[in-house]
């Protein structure tokens, strides 16, 4: 399961752009999958709520070239590479 996630970067939102019925609606997503995706187009800050992903992508922007990036990324055409320069305290 590959759950993509649109959201936008701003500071001092508190919810990163993501409702609490939305995370725990992915939660029971994941929860119900053999291996699970998930990647953020935005704020990394979202993909703390998923720790029980197999995957945590956090790509930081939508446009079309981070979206074809990814998709690359996952085909193995290209390799991921980068590190996140934010904690996102991940347990």
């Amino acid at each position: 399961m590959i759950i993509n996630l649109f959201t936008r970067i701003a500071a001092w939102e508190g919810s990163s752009g993501i409702p609490g019925k939305e995370i725990e609606r992915i939660k029971k997503i994941i929860g119900k999958s053999d291996a699970s995706v998930v990647i953020s187009f935005g704020s990394p800050y979202v993909l703390r709520h998923f720790s029980e992903a197999d995957v945590l992508i956090a790509a930081y922007d939508s446009d079309s070239r981070a979206q074809k990036a990814v998709l690359k990324s996952l085909t193995g055409e290209i390799g991921f590479q980068g590190s996140l320069p934010v904690s996102l305290n991940i347990s």
